[in-house]
């Protein structure tokens, strides 16, 4: 079944679907709420990296910035998902973006998630 994301974050974000890329994207302030859930719902689930974007004349443009992260030897499942979504929200927070700007964050997670319309 995975982890249900509320839809109100799905009409927040981007399907990059329409860019053949099968993944939501959102913009920073966003894409922060959608960390904070996480770790609200008691880390069950983590973020195993991400990629950034721009879109730009209804265009996404990759920007070939992300990050990752990879689990440690011996780290619990649980801890694995609180360091990494710590270590994205550090990302996304220091990325550099104004608030005009159409910078968008895409999360690549530890396990397969639903938005609440699609269960």
């Amino acid at each position: 079944m995975g982890i249900i994301i509320p839809k109100n974050f799905k009409k927040k974000g981007i399907n990059l679907a329409d860019w053949n890329i099968n993944r939501m994207a959102w913009k920073k302030k966003e894409a922060l709420e959608v960390i904070n859930y996480f770790f609200n719902c008691n880390a069950e689930i983590g973020i195993i990296g991400g990629d950034v974007y721009r879109l730009s004349n209804n265009q996404i443009i990759p920007l070939y910035d992300n990050w990752t992260c990879d689990d440690k030897k011996n780290e619990s499942n649980k801890n694995y998902n609180i360091r990494s979504l710590f270590e994205a929200k550090n990302y996304i927070e220091n990325y550099q973006v104004n608030d005009e700007d159409n910078t968008l964050f895409s999360f690549v997670f530890s396990d397969y998630v639903v938005f609440e319309d699609e269960e």
